[in-house]
């Protein structure tokens, strides 16, 4: 956790809507702020299958006011000319009183196994087209 950027704070906004744009509604995520300055964190926690979840999520269960770390990266920002250049999506731990509440899963798991796996395929199907004669 060393290589991140860390603020701790109280919770001064927790919704699924950002606190900036009412319309930006989306039941996979959660908009959080601390102390009540930017960045605004945006939290992905779908759960489902086709999602890229993240390894511990607890979220929901924080409130406004409660005392949070937040470890984060400040190397993706949604930039500037998008109206939203003060979220952040790149918070991998958040704990509260010690204990973690999110824990940011891994993207590139989940793409490299479909990778494999659709290599795999790909394979035994040009396998199959060679001794069928379809391809040379």
């Amino acid at each position: 956790r060393q290589e991140f950027q860390k603020v701790t704070g109280r919770i001064t906004y927790l919704a699924d809507v950002s606190p900036d744009v009412k319309l930006r509604y989306n039941a996979k995520k959660r908009f959080l702020v601390v102390d009540g300055r930017p960045p605004v964190f945006e939290l992905f926690i779908g759960m489902d299958a086709i999602d890229f979840s993240p390894d511990l999520q607890r979220i929901d269960s924080m409130q406004v006011g409660d005392t949070v770390d937040v470890y984060y990266d400040v190397r993706r920002r949604i930039g500037p000319g998008t109206g939203f250049n003060t979220h952040n999506l790149l918070a991998y731990y958040i704990d509260h009183d010690g204990l973690p509440m999110f824990r940011m899963g891994s993207r590139y798991n989940k793409l490299a196994w479909f990778l494999i796996g659709f290599s795999a395929v790909m394979m035994v199907v040009l396998i199959i087209m060679k001794k069928t004669g379809r391809i040379r």
